[in-house]
């Protein structure tokens, strides 16, 4: 029998997808002391393993301007007409190589964005439930889009090597 690869709908890998000068400033409004992370007993909803915690930060645009740019992006990219929901995610050094648990933003129809801050590991992973071999892996580096149908599960590894992973996580319909 003859595996197919995986095959996930709609998924793209955008690099450099922002202007250099934007990207930048975003990393140093992420990566800097005055900006408001907010400690979460768990990341992925549901979850109650100890490894699970990480810090976020839920994005409006009253946070601070840069993110409505980068929501128009990404909504001009994904030719999408709503943000349903938009949040930084930082999850820290972990030597464990700790695994989140696998599930979906939401029940109704949606398309995910992953926007990687940093360079980082901490692989994503996306679910194929068509292919024998199950998933696709796409490595965190600074300035990648990653967009896939938000029908499929994913998940994310705290990193072990960097002190941390950021990203930001939205959802459009």
């Amino acid at each position: 029998m003859k595996l197919r690869p995986p095959c996930i709908s709609n998924m793209k890998i955008t690099d450099n997808f922002l202007p250099k000068e934007i990207h930048k400033e975003l990393l140093d409004i992420l990566m800097g002391s005055d900006f408001p992370w907010y400690y979460q007993d768990t990341l992925t909803h549901g979850s109650k393993d100890k490894e699970a915690f990480g810090f976020n930060h839920w994005v409006s645009e009253d946070t601070h301007p840069i993110f409505s740019t980068l929501a128009a992006d990404m909504l001009s990219a994904l030719n999408a007409r709503n943000v349903i929901r938009m949040r930084a995610d930082m999850t820290i050094l972990n030597p464990n190589s700790y695994q989140h648990k696998w599930h979906t933003d939401s029940d109704e129809p949606h398309t995910v964005c992953i926007y990687y801050v940093n360079n980082s590991d901490g692989d994503t992973l996306i679910r194929d439930n068509q292919s024998e071999r199950g998933y696709v892996r796409v490595s965190p580096k600074a300035n990648r889009l990653l967009t896939f149908d938000g029908k499929h599960e994913h998940t994310g590894h705290s990193p072990t090597r960097h002190k941390n992973r950021i990203l930001i996580n939205a959802n459009f319909s």
